[in-house]
């Protein structure tokens, strides 16, 4: 049995205000089957692509494939804080039903399906509510997954301008150089018509300077002829100017493109794009500067931007020179504000308080030094997560979190216009819809119900979540950054004179005490209203409009962020809890742990103080001024090591491992920094660099009277080592710490924290094995057993420092394999880490060593 959906609604689905026993599913993924009675179900809602008005119902159609005679289904729907606002008991099948109307909000449906009494199929489904604005601002921007069918749905989440993205007007492949002028000049009006006959955006046409490898024949690629050419370059100029001819009354700006750094190392690492820096430089500053004199001369009012830089630390190089060679020939510059990591699956990702500021600074100098003003575009940035990702937590949820905090802190910056990368998207084929598979959407989950060939756009967190952010930060003016510690706020000017303040705090949740004025207004993330008093902040930002004096408004979030600031950082071990406390008095305080009495204790003011106790669960402390603070129970990090029976040898068999056990480091979970997993960075295998590699490590450990022994063996096709010994971890090094802390100083800052001057690093070097100690009165090269050895794609080191030379055994450890496969590279830019604490040396962040038997 098929159930095929139909846009009426053919019955009613209003249920009693009982409360029912349908739970949102624990799985994993937004949908699950359970047995093959239900093969497939869509959730859809209806709406705007599934936003609401306030109070107004919100309808879903239901689709289910099955052959089951007897079909049944039960829904709940529930707000973001988790409350369930509505709820369906069970029932028989219906091809719709309807949810009672709703404040603003962002909101999670949960449907099972009961095939023949058992639950068959579970899927999550989601609405939105918001009031649509009634005047959007053009720094909302979209262009990458903008499509014409879902114009009312930019409209409705306050997109204020569009960027025709249409990669053919940068002839970019051999289809677009082979296809004729008439052709492509046609396909373009056609797909761009409805962008261009809605008066409501502001629109920018976009050429994009990528140029793929397969221009030129294999033979001609490989001989290094140049992908661009006279007759690329004249169609691209008769192109550019029939468009310009024929669009010129309604789109007043051109973007002209190109992320160099990945035109230089994606081609280089797969060969489908120019391969070297200078060609992909060239490239750039050769089509900018044409298009834009063909432009301007006949058209000297038409605005050119003019970037695409995706690397902060190649603006002072790369963009200056080619910037400089365009100084004449643009009039805003625009980058693609990536500071790490965006893909959210693998490993760890970046934050933007880190370094987009410093991005966008960085970039903002550079416009400024070149005459251009200080103003920038963010032309691209986004967070890509896996299709599969649910609702209601995970993946999606941090999504829409770190790209509200990204919006805020760039409507901060000096920045015009920032593009979300991407509102939704198409999948033509189902190896795109599998849960795993990654996804650069934000706004709206794309959804297909196999084999129809219609798309369906269902809203995600970061839907709801940029509706609100393009209304409270519709045509505001940058007022001031407040920021300590974990707690971050944004103030800004609002059009009516009030003022926009928004706060949250990037590790916890917290209560945020603050005097607000009485007639204060606060939406959260996703524009629920909350209230001010006992406002609790978290990683989701939150909205708060208060009619003040800007300077008022500005002195009090300053002494509100400092006031609740933690006035105590708390850790325990199992055997302890250290606890320091920042202020400069003696604090009487409560301890409260799980399953014994509550106790006061004196803290010291300005160290970490040391309380010996049994803690088996998190405990609490509470402040004298009745603030309360989490004493989490750190899961200490082992590192258990055999004790050998015989001496080892090494000469680079590894036969004195047999039978030890062993560890494994691997991509990406192990690699640091962050910003090394950056997919157009091309270190590793990923779609950007199909010919990549994914460097690895195997790891031993052991230990007799005499000695402490480790080997690594490394799983790297390139081995390079260059440096002198002291800056052997440049390139391919092992390097490894080992420390007596005890993990007192696990709250101590970074200044004050005392350091182990154990630090060795191993490599091979052209001469040779060699052993540096870093750090002591003693550094230098050592002579202590060691050895390297290279066969086939596999570096391995072996070493063992003596019990007399570190004083005596040792309470920690750790080590990273740093990795550097290019000449042209200057150091290392990733490791493999067994353990945080090795860079940027903590020795409380090591392994504890556990010695065997």
């Amino acid at each position: 049995m098929i159930l095929i959906l139909s846009a009426a609604l053919l019955g009613s689905a209003w249920a009693s205000e009982s409360k029912g026993t349908a739970k949102a599913p624990e799985q994993k993924y937004f949908r699950t089957q359970y047995t093959p009675a239900v093969t497939q179900v869509g959730v859809i809602p209806e709406g705007v692509f599934g936003f609401f008005d306030p109070g107004e119902d919100a309808t879903f159609l239901l689709m289910v494939e099955s052959k089951a005679k007897d079909l049944e289904y039960e829904v709940s729907v529930k707000d973001d804080s988790g409350r369930e606002v509505y709820h369906i008991p069970r029932k028989k099948l219906e091809n719709s039903f309807r949810v009672p109307g709703q404040p603003c909000g962002y909101y999670v449906v949960d449907t099972d399906i009961f095939a023949n009494g058992k639950k068959a199929y579970s899927m999550q489904s989601a609405f939105a509510v918001n009031v649509p604005p009634a005047k959007r601002d053009p720094f909302f921007q979209m262009g990458f997954g903008v499509f014409a069918d879902l114009i009312p749905g930019y409209k409705r989440i306050g997109v204020g301008s569009l960027v025709l993205r249409m990669r053919s007007l940068g002839i970019i492949s051999p289809s677009n150089l082979n296809r004729s002028l008439e052709e492509s000049v046609e396909g373009f009006m056609a797909h761009q018509k409805p962008f261009l006959d809605d008066p409501d955006f502001v629109l920018t046409h976009y050429v994009p300077c990528t140029l793929q490898a397969a221009l030129r024949s294999k033979e001609e690629f490989k001989a290094g002829w140049p992908l661009i050419s006279d007759r690329l370059l004249q169609l691209q100029m008769d192109y550019v100017r029939i468009i310009h001819e024929r669009t010129k009354d309604r789109v007043r700006e051109w973007t002209i493109g190109c992320e160099i750094p990945s035109n230089a190392l994606s081609g280089a690492a797969g060969k489908t794009l120019c391969a070297t820096w200078t060609e992909a430089m060239f490239n750039m500053m050769l089509r900018a500067r044409m298009i834009s004199r063909a432009l301007k001369s006949v058209d000297p009012g038409i605005r050119i931007i003019v970037g695409g830089n995706n690397r902060q630390e190649f603006t002072d190089s790369i963009e200056r020179i080619v910037l400089s060679d365009l100084v004449n020939d643009f009039d805003e510059y625009a980058i693609d504000g990536y500071t790490g990591n965006w893909d959210m699956r693998k490993g760890k990702h970046s934050i933007p308080e880190l370094k987009l500021m410093d991005f966008y600074k960085a970039a903002s100098d550079l416009s400024f030094s070149l005459g251009k003003g200080k103003v920038i575009r963010n032309d691209e940035t986004g967070y890509a997560i896996n299709y599969g990702a649910r609702y209601d937590r995970g993946l999606a949820v941090e999504q829409a979190d770190l790209t509200a905090r990204t919006i805020i802190i760039t409507r901060y910056a000096p920045v015009s216009r920032f593009e979300l990368h991407k509102p939704s998207d198409i999948h033509w084929f189902k190896e795109s819809c599998q849960d795993d598979a990654r996804t650069l959407t934000t706004i709206w989950k794309p959804f297909r119900f196999w084999p129809e060939k219609k798309f369906y756009h269902i809203p995600l967190p970061g839907g709801a979540m940029y509706a609100t952010a393009s209304a409270e930060l519709a045509f505001v003016q940058s007022l001031a950054e407040v920021k300590n510690g974990n707690i971050y706020s944004y103030l800004f000017r609002k059009p009516d004179g009030s003022v926009l303040i928004t706060v949250w705090n990037i590790a916890e949740k917290q209560l945020f005490r603050c005097s607000f004025p009485e007639d204060t207004r606060a939406v959260n993330m996703y524009g629920r209203s909350i209230p001010v008093k006992d406002l609790t902040i978290g990683q989701s930002p939150v909205y708060i409009t208060v009619k003040m004096n800007p300077e008022d408004a500005v002195a009090m979030m300053k002494k509100a962020v400092l006031a609740n600031s933690p006035e105590f950082q708390c850790l325990a071990d199992g055997s302890r809890i250290l606890i320091r406390n920042f202020s400069d008095e003696p604090k009487v305080c409560r301890i409260q742990l799980p399953g014994r009495p509550e106790f006061e204790q004196t803290v010291a003011p300005d160290k970490v103080n040391v309380i010996e106790a049994d803690v088996t669960e998190d405990g609490k402390l509470v402040a004298p001024d009745g603030r309360t603070y989490r004493i989490p129970l750190q899961k200490t990090q082992f590192f258990p090591i055999p004790k050998l029976k015989s001496k080892p040898v090494f000469d680079g068999s590894g036969s004195w491992l047999e039978g030890l056990p062993y560890g494994e480091l691997n991509y990406p979970d192990d690699i640091r920094p962050q910003e090394a997993l950056q997919p157009e960075r091309c270190y590793f295998k990923t779609d950007f660099n199909p010919n990549g590699h994914n460097i690895s490590a195997r790891y031993w450990g052991a230990y007799d009277d005499e000695y402490f022994y480790l080997a690594v063996k490394v799983d790297d096709p390139v081995h390079q080592q260059r440096k002198t010994p002291a800056e052997q971890w440049k390139d391919d090094c092992l390097q490894f710490l080992l420390s007596h802390e005890d993990g007192t100083n696990s709250l101590t800052e970074p200044v004050r924290r005392p350091k182990s001057e154990y630090n060795f690093g191993l490599a091979l070097s052209p001469q040779g094995p060699r052993l540096m100690k870093f750090l002591g009165n003693d550094r230098g090269l050592k002579n202590y057993p060691a050895n390297v050895t290279r066969s086939g794609d596999t570096t391995f080191y072996e070493v063992a420092i003596p019990w007399n030379e570190v004083g005596g055994r040792v309470k920690r450890f750790g080590f990273v394999v740093f990795n550097n496969d290019w000449p042209t590279v200057e150091r290392a830019p990733y490791y493999l880490a067994f353990s945080d604490g090795v860079v940027g040396q903590n020795d409380a962040k090591l392994k504890v060593v556990q010695y065997g038997d």
